[in-house]
């Protein structure tokens, strides 16, 4: 925030021409590069906190349209936040020229400030390839192209239209008891240990029955149905547990602790 604050003072308070002769030029782009970053940062933060306000009202189930619909929004904010940070070491290497340092102190600040960009830019860039593969697809291509690896990206980039295409399908599929017992056939004899069980792959069944997402009162009946096959497991596998134990300790009573 000082940064961003000493910028904008910089923006708002010009560095005088004339002061600099010989380097009208290099000030002139001094000042201009300072008013760029300053509306970059405010034009992306103003986007953002606007968003944020907005989206603070928006129901639950219809917030996933909301995000679905706002990439141009987003994409936007973020290419004005990328101007403001990425513009920043530039920034500092101009001042440096125009501050009245030494020709080797300037060139020794701006292999410096080189160096720190590059180790931070491969530093970050580098993490963001490995955990965000889907904004790698755009940002590392764009500032760290050395550091791109197209195949995760792009798979990425496919679960996630193919999540968003999910979560945008209406809720109105329902199915038979009958449907619904198939369904848990299939998965209880898939799944041979019931410690194992998984309601989000049997859910993943049942939609697949469906032919799309459940109605809510469907996928509270598959809920329960799975809740109650699962129960009666379990209980098979408790009184085993009680039977071997008593057959292993003959001697102690039903209610020894």
């Amino acid at each position: 925030m000082l940064m961003l604050a000493s910028i904008l003072g910089s923006a708002l308070n010009p560095l005088d021409p004339e002061a600099y002769p010989g380097r009208q030029t290099t000030v002139a782009a001094f000042n201009m590069l300072a008013m760029i970053i300053s509306c970059g940062n405010l034009f992306g933060t103003m986007t953002f906190v606007l968003e944020a306000v907005v989206c603070e009202s928006t129901p639950n189930h219809h917030i996933h349209s909301v995000i679905a619909r706002a990439d141009k929004l987003f994409g936007f904010g973020i290419y004005m936040v990328a101007i403001g940070l990425q513009g920043t070491a530039p920034l500092i290497v101009v001042r440096a020229w125009i501050s009245g340092l030494g020709l080797a102190a300037r060139i020794a600040l701006t292999a410096i400030v080189a160096t720190l960009y590059l180790a931070q830019s491969y530093t970050f860039f580098g993490h963001m390839e490995d955990a965000h593969p889907i904004e790698a697809s755009l940002w590392v291509k764009l500032f760290a192209p050395y550091l791109h690896r197209r195949e995760p990206s792009h798979a990425a980039v496919d679960e996630l239209a193919a999540g968003l295409r999910y979560l945008q399908q209406e809720r109105d599929k329902t199915l038979t008891p009958v449907q619904l017992g198939v369904c848990l056939d299939e998965y209880f004899v898939a799944c041979a240990d019931p410690l194992l069980a998984d309601e989000t792959a049997f859910l993943a069944i049942v939609e697949r029955e469906a032919g799309g997402r459940l109605a809510p009162a469907a996928e509270r009946l598959a809920r329960k149905a799975f809740d109650k096959v699962l129960d009666e497991a379990l209980e098979v596998m408790t009184s085993e547990a009680i039977r071997a134990r008593r057959a292993v300790l003959p001697d102690i009573g039903p209610g020894v602790g």
